[in-house]
């Protein structure tokens, strides 16, 4: 099968969605599938060659380049022939759309605070990047923007559907994958010792981690809030990775009295080894369609605290393999679910439940739910053409 995958920015290294196409990428390749890059931007993947197409995107201003690649991936497209297209952008021309954020309006409302009044509302319609986002979305979304779609969870698919009213059958919720290979409990054996010691962290020192950009929408401040609620039970420290504005965050750091207990890492393209050295991911999201931090962690014997707005907590056990927060803005919850895992006894079980959740979730159990999906798209266009 020649497949087209289209995604604004190709990243080996990054999170989000260029995560997914490129472990997605690599199983599609190793079996057997003639798989080409369509991107506006990134470095070609080692053996790639002549299929790993940069478009390019014209204009300085985003919103100018996403409508930019958008335009020559409709005319790339047009002058080659595969046989399925399928979509991770903001872009209007594919077979298969992989709805992997749900919807762009409930994303501001749900980090905006302006949106709570009507003046705010409108003043993010008229902005041009939401503008632009969500004309290009509702294009996606319209009749003949794909001929299937899929979602990363249910929380995702009733977004699109409240927002865009597509028919549920055209609607298909295969849940996020991790690569085995990469995210696995072996590294606790290979990498804990030494992360630990290049910070100096013991190896019976409670360490927990926050993983994400976007501090402010995934939690951080109640997580920080949250940890200094159990210092007095058992001393915590802390590993937060991923961009964001750091400044805003060191100062509560301060405030509430945990200088030289949260170290602040930045981007890591090795975040499995993070992953291995910690105790407990804390992931207290205030928005988040999916949110594969929670089963990469877990992959590597790390239970996640998440809360009710993530995604995958509907692949979750609430006390068994996680803990599912009510209120991820309640550092007393956050914390009173943190307490019983200092008891490394009481943490060992929800280690091995959570190694057995994530198993169930890898990127060749996604694929072949994806190539499902890609047989029911040939079939039902083969029928078409025939009719």
């Amino acid at each position: 099968m020649k497949v087209a995958l289209v995604v604004y920015r190709y990243s080996e290294t990054h999170g989000g969605v260029e995560r997914y196409v490129s472990d997605f990428r690599r199983a599609l390749t190793r079996r057997g599938h003639e798989v080409h890059i369509l991107t506006a931007r990134g470095n070609p993947p080692e053996g790639a060659g002549d299929t790993f197409h940069v478009l390019g995107a014209a204009g300085g201003y985003a919103p100018l380049r996403w409508i930019s690649f958008d335009r020559r991936a409709a005319k790339f497209l047009a002058r080659n022939r595969f046989d399925l297209v399928h979509g991770f952008s903001r872009t209007t021309h594919q077979d298969i759309y992989r709805i992997g954020g749900g919807s762009h309006w409930e994303y501001l409302k749900q980090t905006h605070p302006s949106m709570a009044t009507a003046w705010g509302r409108l003043r993010q319609r008229w902005d041009p990047r939401n503008a632009v986002a969500l004309s290009l979305e509702a294009k996606t979304f319209a009749p003949g923007g794909a001929h299937l779609y899929t979602c990363i969870s249910e929380k995702c698919r009733r977004e699109i559907q409240e927002a865009y009213g597509v028919a549920s059958e055209r609607m298909v919720v295969i849940y996020n994958g991790v690569d085995p290979s990469r995210f696995h409990f072996g590294l606790r054996e290979r990498v804990r010792s030494k992360v630990r010691s290049d910070f100096s962290i013991g190896s019976d020192e409670f360490l927990a981690l926050f993983v994400g950009s976007g501090f402010e929408r995934k939690g951080l401040k109640f997580a920080l809030e949250a940890l200094a609620l159990v210092q007095k039970d058992r001393p915590v420290k802390c590993f937060v990775i991923g961009g964001g504005v750091q400044s805003r965050y060191r100062r509560l750091v301060r405030e509430l009295k945990l200088g030289g207990r949260v170290f602040f890492l930045g981007h890591r393209t090795n975040v499995q080894d993070f992953y291995a050295a910690g105790d407990a991911l804390l992931f207290p999201t205030l928005y988040e369609p999916f949110g594969t931090v929670v089963l990469e962690a877990m992959a590597t014997g790390v239970p996640s605290i998440t809360s009710r707005e993530a995604g995958a907590a509907e692949v979750l056990t609430d006390g068994v393999d996680s803990a599912i927060l009510h209120d991820p803005t309640n550092p007393d919850e956050i914390a009173a679910r943190l307490r019983p895992w200092l008891d490394p006894a009481r943490l060992a079980p929800l280690r091995d439940a959570a190694l057995a959740t994530a198993a169930r979730f890898s990127i060749e159990a996604n694929v072949d739910r994806t190539i499902e999906v890609y047989q029911r798209v040939l079939a039902e266009k083969g029928a078409t053409a025939r009719a």
